[in-house]
């Protein structure tokens, strides 16, 4: 169709259909933008709990400092491994506030309908239909 138009139709209707074709090429580009932004944040998200929860596990190690015995090496580390995995998990994004937040932060309500019709549930999920929606256009 669009190879007819181009070929048989006068001037301004080709005019229209680069612009047309700039604009969706434009909007691609805005795609893959917010997703690096927002796959960036969630990696620096990541980087400050990591870093809050060993803040915190000093503190408390700093606080259990009193005790007179010496413990085992590997009951230490299993402590520790504990212990930051459960601030970790109370601190970090779960899986489907990651998608829901990527979803609402949309300007786009193409965009923003396409997600909630597909209903991704991981980034990995996200991360394909952007790379697809991107290619088509």
């Amino acid at each position: 169709m669009t190879l007819f138009l181009e070929e048989f139709s006068t001037e301004d209707h080709q005019n229209i259909i680069a612009k047309l074709y700039l604009t969706r090429q434009k909007k691609n580009v805005k795609l893959k933008l917010y997703f690096t932004r927002y796959y960036k944040y969630l990696k620096n998200h990541e980087t400050t709990i990591k870093r809050e929860v060993a803040i915190r596990y000093a503190k408390a190690q700093a606080d259990k400092l009193h005790k007179p015995l010496i413990p085992d090496p590997a009951v230490l580390q299993k402590e520790k491994d504990s212990f930051i995995k459960e601030k970790s998990n109370k601190l970090l994004l779960n899986k489907e506030s990651r998608v829901d937040a990527f979803i609402n932060g949309f300007r786009s309500k193409q965009y923003r309908s396409h997600f909630l019709i597909t209903k991704p549930s991981t980034m990995e999920q996200i991360r394909r239909t952007v790379i697809h929606i991107t290619r088509k256009g």
